[in-house]
């Protein structure tokens, strides 16, 4: 099953002051989100941290905003504020954590490159973070399912037309693992991996995500 991993950007609302068209831009990327609710051939996946960056952001959608950007683009046939908020939790009920699928708390990494950056850079600190941390994770877990996984695909925003392959590298020095069930799986490759007897093991990962 291919996998589909959501950034956390995809969820963040835009502020009032932007404008009707970027509210525009946010309605319809949440609608054409929509179809994902039904789809069974698709592992869909989010950061275990979205919850904490939409907070901290002040990202979450106001009812408020989004009504009143629902009726002055009148959508009003096509789309409820109510629908907003629905399609936005059962996206979050359907996409587990990745770290949840990895069992793994958190990771220490280094030397992040990731090529095209334009479409993140310039995003509020905590969304950057989140953009680094997630991608690194989807890596980790490339490197661990390789060769039986195909190349993941990555939901993102404000990339060009030209550009649909992010290619990613990344370096992880550490990795706290939870131990339960959902590690099972990885748990004997992640100790080969990560068991040094004197120095800290540095893996270094390059994937592509395709758009």
């Amino acid at each position: 099953m291919p996998d589909l991993y959501i950034d956390s950007f995809k969820f963040a609302c835009p502020k009032g002051e932007d404008g009707l068209k970027i509210f525009e831009i946010y309605i319809q990327d949440i609608i054409s989100m929509r179809d994902l609710l039904n789809v069974n051939w698709l592992g869909i996946y989010v950061s275990g941290k979205l919850t904490e960056v939409l907070t901290e952001t002040d990202s979450y959608p106001p009812w408020k905003d989004v009504k009143k950007a629902i009726d002055h683009l009148n959508l009003q046939d096509e789309i409820q504020a109510s629908d907003i908020f629905y399609i936005i939790n059962e996206l979050l009920k359907k996409g587990p954590a990745i770290e949840d699928k990895l069992g793994i708390d958190d990771i220490l990494t280094d030397n992040y490159q990731c090529v095209p950056s334009y479409h993140y850079s310039d995003r509020l600190t905590p969304f950057i973070e989140n953009y680094k941390d997630f991608t690194s994770k989807i890596c980790f877990r490339c490197h661990l399912d390789a060769p039986q996984k195909s190349v993941p695909y990555f939901l993102t925003n404000n990339l060009r037309d030209e550009d649909n392959t992010i290619r990613v590298k990344t370096e992880i020095f550490d990795c706290d693992f939870v131990m339960s069930r959902h590690a099972a799986e990885f748990l004997w490759h992640s100790m080969e991996l990560f068991q040094q007897p004197t120095i800290l093991m540095s893996l270094s990962f390059i994937y592509e995500l395709i758009r």
